[in-house]
């Protein structure tokens, strides 16, 4: 109502995919507006929501996201998204501030609101126990392309349990017990049937565990398997 009102474009802080579906879903009944989402680069889940009136429409230059490099000052520690996640809601910011989180070896990448950058620089000193500091940077694309950790394995098929298995390194006996207990989501929804058929570019987010996503699919192995790229976030 406000980007028809004024006729200036409106920007929202970072939606999951599911949430985006929604919002796409939501605003298909406004006529009069340019609807676009950007998380700072091509490949990101996390983005924000950006209204224009027609018919104008919005860059990605334009999206008010900053790209934070935060270097880890313990070498040997080994930071996974979920401890960069909990530092960062530790410093009292909402899960919407803050976009896609690219952990590499030295430390990670962060696509955050620019209203919230300067105070991620200030406070964000700790990440779990290691010492960080944090500061804008351009961020390397490169990097983006390839963060986590990419794993091909083997499995009888494509359904979830198998496929999570697979992904946790765990048993199939132990991948059902988590999607059965509701700690699955597929694709930001929750998911408890392990017999359930995932597809190439599908996310797998275990509660507790961590974020993989399913990216290739093909080829079979003598016996018969199926092989299956899974990147860990």
């Amino acid at each position: 109502m406000r980007c028809e009102r004024t006729g200036r474009s409106v920007f929202m802080g970072f939606w999951d995919e599911r949430q985006q579906a929604l919002a796409n879903a939501a605003l298909s009944a406004f006529q009069n507006l340019q609807v676009s989402f950007w998380g700072g680069f091509a490949q990101a889940e996390r983005k924000m929501l950006g209204l224009a009136a027609a018919p104008e429409s919005i860059a990605s230059q334009d999206y008010p996201i900053v790209s934070l490099r935060v270097q880890c000052q313990n070498n040997g520690t080994a930071l996974t998204h979920r401890d960069y996640l909990g530092a960062l809601l530790g410093l009292g910011l909402e899960r919407r501030c803050v976009g896609d989180i690219l952990v590499d070896e030295q430390g990670a990448w962060l696509l955050v609101l620019e209203s919230h950058a300067q105070f991620i620089c200030d406070e964000l000193i700790s990440v779990g126990k290691a010492s960080v500091t944090a500061c804008p940077a351009q961020l390397d694309l490169t990097a983006a392309e390839n963060a986590g950790s990419s794993l091909i394995a083997t499995v009888a098929s494509l359904r979830l349990d198998a496929v999570l298995s697979a992904a946790m390194r765990q048993s199939r006996q132990n991948a059902a017990s988590f999607i059965r207990s509701g700690k699955v989501q597929v694709c930001h929804l929750t998911v408890t049937q392990p017999a359930a058929q995932l597809e190439e570019g599908d996310t797998l987010t275990v509660r507790g565990v961590g974020k993989f996503r399913l990216e290739k699919a093909g080829g079979q192995s003598r016996k018969g398997r199926l092989f299956v790229t899974i990147r860990k976030f």
